[in-house]
C-alpha cells in the first residue's frame, strides 16, 4: 500500500478510530475520511506522510489534541479539521505544514495522474463552502472539467490570483487553507503563524482560543480570515489592514478592546466584515472608504464605537429604564400583530390558486399537419417497416411553436446512429440530437411500434445521478426539485386531458436542465 496516492473514503458510516497504519502509506497524496462516525485521536503516524497535499477529517467525532508530528507533513496545504471535538492548543510545529509542498507538485507533473478516484466528488470537498474566490470553482465542475481541475491543483497550477505578502501585486499560485472550526481549541494562537506564506484562507471559528492574535498575521496573502466566536482579546492588530488581497474578514463575539485600526479602510477587496459584539473595541467607524460600505448588522453589540449617520447605531446603545422597555414591547406587539395579518392574507391566497389549479379546464391546442413528401421513402429506407407515419398527412409534434418534420429528426440524429445513444429502457432506445433551428433534443424510439418521442435534452443530468452529492446538491436544491416534481404531477393528475397516473416515480426518471429547472419523464 505504500504507492496508494488517494484514499477518499468520505460520507460512509465508518467507527472506530483512523489506523495508525494509514501512517506507513509514505505515497498518500489524499487522505479523506470526513463526514463519518470516527473517534478517537488523531494518530501521529500520520506525521509520516511527507507528500500529503489534502488531509481531510472534518465532521467526525474525533478528540484529543492535534498531534505535532503533522507539522513534519512538509507538503500538507489543504488541512480540514472542522467539525470535530479536539481540543487543547495549536502546537507551533503545525505551523511548518506545506513549507517544502514543491517537490510533491514536481513528482506529479513528471507523472500521469491516475484516473477513477472520484475527482468531482473530491474537488467538491476540496472546495471551501461559502468562502471566496473558492466559491467560484462550483461552477466550474462538469463531468468533464472536473478531471482536469483535479490534476491542476495536485500538480500545483493556481486557479485564482493571490497577492504577493505586504503588497497588492497579485499573481496566480497554489494556496492553501487551514479549517479548525466548530472544535474545542484554547490557548494562544503561535507567533509562527506569519510564516505560513502558502495559505490564503485560516479558519479558526467556533473555538476558545485567548490570547492577542499575532500581528505577523498581517504577513500572509490571506483572502478569508475567520475567527469569530472565540476569546480573543486585546487590540486587533493594525497589520490585518495589510492584507490586501482580504475578501472575508470575520472578528465578531470575541473580547477585542482598544482602538478600532483605521488600516483596516485600505481593505478594497473586503466584500465581507463583521466586527459586532466586542463590546470594549472603541472609536470612530469613517463615513467614506470601505467600512462605509457595510450595514449596520456588522457592527451589533459595540456601544463604544461611533458609526456614519447613515448607518443606524441604536442597537450599539445601552437602553435603560421602564419606559423605553415599555416601548420596545409595544413596538414587538405592533410587529406580531401585522405579521399575523399578512401571514392570512397569504395563506387565504395560496388556498385561491390551489383551488384554481384544480378546476382549470384542460385546454388542447391543435397539432401542425403537414402533406406528405419524399420524408415517406426516406424513412421507410431507413426503417424498413410499415410506420403510421407513411399516410397522406404527417401530424408534427409542436414545441415552442416551431414545428420540424421527420426528415428533421433523422438528421439530427444521424438516422437514429448509435453514436448518437444516451440511453436504452425497457420501451426504446433515447437519442440525443440537434434541430436546424439549434434546439438540442432528446428522441425517444418506441420498440413496440414506429412511434417517436421529443422532448427537450435535459443537460443537467437526473436525479439518480446527484442526489448521494451531499454537498452541491444541498438540502434548497432539493427542496426546488422536489417543488418542480409535486408540480408536474399536479399537472398529470388534473391538468392534462385525459388524467395520467405516473405509476413509476423514481429518480431516475426525474431529469434537470442546464438551469436545475426538474422535469418528470416516462409516464404514461
Amino acid at each position: 500500500m505504500a504507492s496508494l496516492k488517494f484514499l477518499v473514503l468520505a460520507y460512509n458510516q465508518f467507527t472506530g478510530s483512523i489506523p495508525p497504519e494509514y501512517g506507513n502509506m509514505t505515497g498518500l497524496q489524499a487522505l479523506d475520511l470526513s463526514f463519518n462516525y470516527l473517534n478517537g485521536s488523531i494518530p501521529p503516524s500520520l506525521g509520516n506522510l511527507r507528500s500529503l497535499l489534502w488531509l481531510m477529517l472534518a465532521n467526525n467525532s474525533l478528540i484529543g489534541e492535534i498531534p505535532p508530528e503533522l507539522g513534519n507533513c512538509s507538503s500538507l496545504l489543504w488541512l480540514n479539521l472542522a467539525n470535530n471535538q479536539l481540543s487543547g492548543p495549536i502546537p507551533p510545529q503545525l505551523m511548518r505544514i506545506g513549507a517544502n509542498v514543491t517537490q510533491t507538485f514536481m513528482l506529479n507533473r513528471a507523472n500521469h495522474m491516475p484516473a477513477g478516484s472520484g475527482e468531482c466528488l473530491a474537488m467538491m470537498r476540496w472546495i471551501p463552502a461559502d468562502y471566496p474566490p473558492f466559491s467560484f470553482v462550483y461552477k466550474l465542475l462538469t463531468r468533464k472539467s472536473c478531471r482536469s481541475l483535479w490534476e491542476k491543483i495536485l500538480k500545483g497550477y493556481g486557479l485564482f490570483s493571490v497577492c504577493v505578502p505586504g503588497s497588492n501585486i497579485r499573481t496566480t499560485q497554489i494556496s492553501g487553507y487551514v479549517q479548525l472550526s466548530g472544535n474545542q481549541l484554547s490557548g494562544e494562537v503561535p507567533v509562527g503563524i506569519g510564516d505560513m506564506l502558502n495559505f490564503s484562507m485560516i479558519h479558526l471559528g467556533q473555538n476558545q482560543f485567548t490570547g492577542k492574535l499575532p500581528s505577523d498575521i498581517g504577513k500572509l496573502p490571506l483572502v478569508v480570515l475567520n475567527i469569530s466566536r472565540n476569546m480573543f482579546s486585546g487590540e486587533i492588530p493594525m497589520q490585518i489592514g495589510d492584507l490586501k488581497c482580504l475578501q472575508n474578514l470575520d472578528l465578531s463575539y470575541n473580547n477585542f478592546s482598544g482602538a478600532f485600526p483605521m488600516s483596516l479602510n485600505s481593505l478594497g477587496d473586503l466584500s465581507k466584515f463583521n466586527i459586532s459584539y466586542n463590546q470594549y473595541i472603541s472609536g470612530v467607524i469613517p463615513s467614506t472608504g470601505q467600512l462605509a460600505t457595510f450595514e449596520k448588522w456588522s457592527f451589533l453589540g459595540d456601544p463604544l464605537l461611533r458609526l456614519p449617520p447613515f448607518i443606524s447605531n441604536a442597537t450599539n446603545e445601552t437602553q435603560q429604564g421602564e419606559n423605553v422597555r415599555g416601548k420596545n414591547a409595544r413596538g414587538i406587539g405592533t410587529f406580531l400583530v401585522v405579521l399575523a395579518l399578512i401571514l392570512a392574507f397569504l395563506v387565504c391566497g395560496l388556498m385561491t390558486l390551489i383551488v384554481c389549479l384544480l378546476v382549470k379546464s384542460p385546454i388542447d391546442s391543435p397539432g401542425y399537419l403537414l402533406e406528405s413528401s419524399k420524408n415517406h421513402a426516406e424513412f421507410a429506407s431507413s426503417s424498413g417497416s410499415s410506420s403510421p407515419w407513411l399516410s397522406n398527412t404527417i401530424k408534427v409534434i409542436r414545441l415552442d411553436k416551431t414545428a420540424f418534420t421527420h426528415s428533421d429528426i433523422l438528421k439530427a440524429t444521424r438516422s437514429f446512429s448509435d453514436d448518437r445513444i444516451i440511453g436504452r429502457g425497457g420501451s426504446g432506445t433515447v437519442y440525443r440530437g440537434v434541430l436546424p433551428d439549434g434546439r438540442e433534443v432528446a428522441v425517444k424510439k418506441l420498440q413496440t411500434e414506429e412511434k417517436l418521442l421529443v422532448y427537450e435534452y435535459m443537460e443537467g443530468g437526473s436525479m439518480e445521478d446527484l442526489i448521494t452529492d451531499r454537498i452541491s446538491f444541498n438540502w434548497r436544491r432539493r427542496l426546488e426539485v422536489a417543488i418542480d416534481v409535486a408540480r408536474a404531477l399536479v399537472f398529470l393528475h388534473h391538468e392534462c386531458f385525459p388524467s395520467i397516473v405516473h405509476r413509476d416515480v423514481k429518480a431516475s426518471n426525474v431529469l434537470l436542465d442546464k438551469n436545475g429547472k426538474a422535469r418528470v419523464t416516462d409516464f404514461g
